[in-house]
């Protein structure tokens, strides 16, 4: 029997194999690895398949299409603007942007601070050179104070086209940190993990890895040449670790029209715990969020739950609290949060480019979708 198994697997293997050859992803070349001998039928009967797996490929009605991650393979080319934003959002630039962010000359981005200033403009930059329209008339930045110290939002915009364009979709999250020592402090801790000598609390993941995956959705959507029929407004709010100060800035003087605001998508933390899933939270503010975040999630490799309550503390509670219905992407903490050893190596890329790809094809289809969302209070505890 113990050799009839081996022959058996070492056949299987050889037809995965030549599976690899036709273009499978990169998930294909580990998979005997990860998984060793876990196999199915496929329903056609004829050949086993990875347990993950729905069906072989020579049953695969798309052969463009990986069976291993649902995405197409990359000698296909992409055959819409969404598809392609997807197949752009890569963990590479998420790392590039991060490694900037949550570098030392940053300061720890602490709002009213010059590290601060520096990242909303890096920001900004980006913006500009992919092509967005400014969200604030001629300018990137909602400027406003905290504690007597100017900071600012930064904004920018895909102009919807069509019956929806007056109407708005948000899609943000917060840039700021703790900061340094000798600045203001709303939050710093110390701990175990900790070089005492160190002066800078980064924030990688707090909230380095939500901005910078923002920043790469922004991306992907733009060099695509996605169209938006709602307006797709991305914000970076600064003033979150203070207290949510930015969006509730953002929300008493809106730029845009808060009763034409459809929804709003929130990340905050999503580059740390991949072995646990990443928690869609608020999905209860409106009855479609779970069926469209399950729906969008497909082929992305996203390992997430959903999560009725809208409880934490970040930024899509305030619209919440405008009846606005909001969700937000959190990862989880963990014991580097807040300290000074939350640092850009401990991110896992991977996984935020899976978020990226998730909220990518959420925020087209929430851009499109013609049925209006129905507010509903979801429970915070």
């Amino acid at each position: 029997m113990m050799f009839r198994l081996a022959v058996l697997l070492t056949a299987t293997a050889a037809a995965f194999a030549q599976d690899d050859s036709e273009g499978a992803c990169a998930k294909f070349n580990s998979c005997h690895d990860k998984h060793g001998a876990k196999r199915k039928q496929c329903p056609c009967g004829k050949r086993l398949i990875l347990e993950e797996d729905s069906l072989c490929l020579n049953c695969a009605k798309d052969k463009d299409v990986c069976r291993h991650c649902g995405l197409p393979k990359p000698g296909a080319p992409p055959k819409t603007p969404l598809e392609a934003a997807v197949r752009a959002a890569k963990a590479a630039n998420i790392r590039e942007h991060l490694t900037y962010l949550a570098s030392d000359e940053l300061e720890g981005r602490l709002a009213g601070y010059p590290g601060g200033e520096k990242a909303s403009q890096y920001i900004a930059d980006k913006l500009k050179a992919w092509g967005f329209k400014p969200g604030n008339g001629e300018s990137y930045f909602q400027p406003f104070q905290i504690k007597g110290r100017d900071t600012r939002n930064v904004l920018g915009l895909i102009e919807g086209t069509g019956a929806l364009k007056d109407e708005f979709l948000i899609v943000g999250g917060h840039y700021d940190h703790v900061g340094m020592a000798g600045q203001g402090d709303p939050g710093r801790s110390t701990g175990k993990n900790d070089d005492p000598e160190d002066k800078i609390w980064n924030g990688a993941d707090d909230n380095g890895s939500g901005t910078s995956t923002l920043l790469e959705i922004a991306r992907s959507l733009a060099t695509s040449k996605f169209k938006p029929k709602r307006t797709l407004v991305f914000i970076w709010f600064s003033g979150e670790e203070w207290g949510l100060l930015g969006s509730k800035h953002y929300l008493d003087n809106p730029i845009f029209d808060l009763k034409k605001t459809f929804a709003m998508v929130c990340m905050d933390m999503v580059g740390r715990n991949s072995d646990k899933p990443v928690t869609v939270k608020g999905c209860a503010s409106a009855d479609p969020w779970k069926e469209m975040v399950e729906e969008a999630a497909k082929g992305t490799g996203l390992n997430f739950t959903i999560e009725p309550r809208a409880n934490g503390a970040t930024d899509y509670l305030n619209f919440i609290r405008r009846q606005i219905p909001a969700i937000d992407f959190f990862a989880g903490f963990h014991p580097d949060y807040h300290m000074r050893s939350d640092t850009p190596d401990k991110i896992d890329y991977d996984q935020c480019a899976k978020v990226a790809r998730t909220a990518i094809k959420l925020a087209a289809h929430l851009t499109e979708r013609e049925e209006k969302l129905v507010f509903k209070d979801p429970p915070r505890k």
